[in-house]
């Protein structure tokens, strides 16, 4: 028992990481579950629960670092919407599917009889745990490669339907029902290769520039941009 190493899952890691793993035996709780630990007297170290509390609190520093970066100009009410979204069981259970973790878990016989494999809460737990061990093996820079690797994509994408009180529909119906007017966007600048590439957009009123920002999309930018707009307009109504 005490040589079991799931290794398929570290080469897999390795490959995809590009990284050797410095300590190969930390995964070994992290793919034990609690069952095969109680039918083999094991202590509470040898599976995977305290892992997994260390784990999403590096889960949650590295999607905070990465949403801070991506998203200079989100407040820290959308970025905690953000983050709440993508650190939860059913983002993390389908990343535990994804990667197949469900095969490396070591089960107790009525855990496994129970398909314990399958179950959205086991494998998003695992996921928690793995990042702990990859944390204690080679460091955080090793969870910043797991995230943007398995979540990068997940993280622009909930950002950009996630976090925003959809301030457009908001500014909109404010100077409709204030001032008879509709808001005009226009993008006024474009920099950055296209897989990083920035947008700079301004809102007028009634042939008046009223705010302007930017954002990793234009609908990104005119959200940014509506919401300053917004937040103007309501700290001085009488300026249109």
């Amino acid at each position: 028992m005490t040589d079991w190493l799931p290794e398929k899952l570290l080469a897999e890691l390795e490959r995809s990481l590009g990284i050797t793993i410095e300590k190969p035996h930390v995964f070994v709780a992290a793919m034990t579950h609690s069952s095969f630990a109680n039918e083999n007297a094991l202590p509470i170290s040898a599976h995977y629960e305290r892992l997994e509390f260390l784990g999403d609190a590096v889960l949650e520093l590295v999607v905070s670092e990465r949403l801070l970066e991506a998203f200079p100009d989100r407040r820290e009410g959308d970025l905690s919407k953000c983050r709440s979204a993508l650190v939860n069981e059913k983002v993390l259970s389908s990343l535990g599917q994804r990667l197949s973790l469900g095969d490396h878990l070591r089960f107790g016989r009525g855990e496994a009889r129970e398909r314990g494999s399958k179950k959205a809460s086991i494998l998003a737990d695992a996921v928690e745990s793995l990042c702990a061990a990859l944390f204690l093996s080679n460091g955080l820079e090793a969870v910043r490669a797991f995230v943007d690797l398995h979540l990068g994509k997940e993280i622009l994408e909930t950002a950009e339907r996630v976090g925003h009180d959809d301030s457009k529909s908001q500014l909109q119906e404010y100077t409709q029902k204030l001032y008879k007017a509709v808001p005009q966007y226009k993008v006024v600048k474009e920099e950055g290769p296209d897989h990083r590439k920035m947008f700079l957009t301004e809102v007028w009123i009634q042939e008046k520039k009223w705010g302007k920002a930017s954002g990793r999309s234009k609908k990104e930018s005119e959200q940014n941009a509506a919401r300053i707009t917004l937040e103007k307009l309501q700290r001085n109504p009488e300026e249109i």
